[in-house]
């Protein structure tokens, strides 16, 4: 199976993805490809990953707030 994003998006019928268990190279949440993309997973286990707390919020299926805690 592959695709674009685009008809990725379509055959699912929503406007982005949230994608876990990928973490960016930062450690933070990222968006990629004008926020149709959203990586979330950020390494929050301190003991492995040493990563940053930080959560996604998407209200009304638009506005799109990332709350960081700490560093």
């Amino acid at each position: 199976m592959g695709g674009t994003l685009d008809e990725i998006l379509e055959l699912q019928e929503v406007d982005r993805i949230v994608v876990g268990h990928t973490r960016p190279s930062d450690n933070r949440i990222q968006f990629r490809f004008d926020e149709r993309v959203l990586l979330i997973d950020t390494g929050m286990n301190q003991a492995y990953y040493r990563g940053h707390p930080e959560a996604l919020e998407i209200l009304d299926g638009k506005r799109i707030t990332v709350l960081r805690l700490g560093r």
